[in-house]
């Protein structure tokens, strides 16, 4: 792997694990979120003029996404409100690969092929078993009852696996 992709990856796991924790950290989360929005919308602006608008086709999956995220967010909100960051923010990032492939199968006909399918669900595999070793006994039953009642809301397609 060429070293400037290499490092493109290794910053932006950085810079989203740092607004994970500006979010849990911060005394009004709902405010924290929305300024880093508009950060991020500000950075957005400022380089776009140097890119290509979508093609008119990607508009409805660029909203769709931008609502999908929206509600991740929100989710955010609410499980950092009952959970510390080192439980919500790994069922939260581990949840994204399992729902993009259950949606990419289920709803848009996308066929998975074996080691895709082995490595979504040993994905999978892994949060839970974290998940059931990381919560202590007692606040076990509640954590998983509110992780539970929180998946409705939707978790980002934005993984590359």
């Amino acid at each position: 792997m060429d070293l400037l992709v290499f490092s493109a990856i290794l910053a932006a796991a950085a810079m989203h694990a740092g607004w994970n924790a500006v979010v849990k950290i911060g005394l009004d989360r709902f405010a924290a979120i929305l300024l880093l929005a508009l950060v991020q919308s500000g950075i957005a602006l400022v380089l776009a003029p140097w890119f290509a608008l979508p093609a008119s086709a990607a508009w409805p999956w660029l909203v769709a996404s931008a609502l999908l995220h929206s509600g991740y967010k929100i989710f955010l909100i609410r499980a950092y409100a009952h959970g510390d960051l080192s439980q919500v923010y790994p069922l939260a990032r581990g949840a994204a690969p399992m729902a993009v492939a259950l949606v990419a199968a289920g709803m848009l006909g996308e066929a998975l092929s074996p080691a895709t399918a082995a490595a979504v669900a040993a994905i999978g595999v892994g949060v839970m078993v974290w998940h059931s070793r990381a919560v202590p006994t007692g606040a076990r039953c509640r954590r998983v009852r509110f992780s539970t009642r929180s998946r409705r809301l939707p978790s980002p397609p934005h993984t590359p696996w």
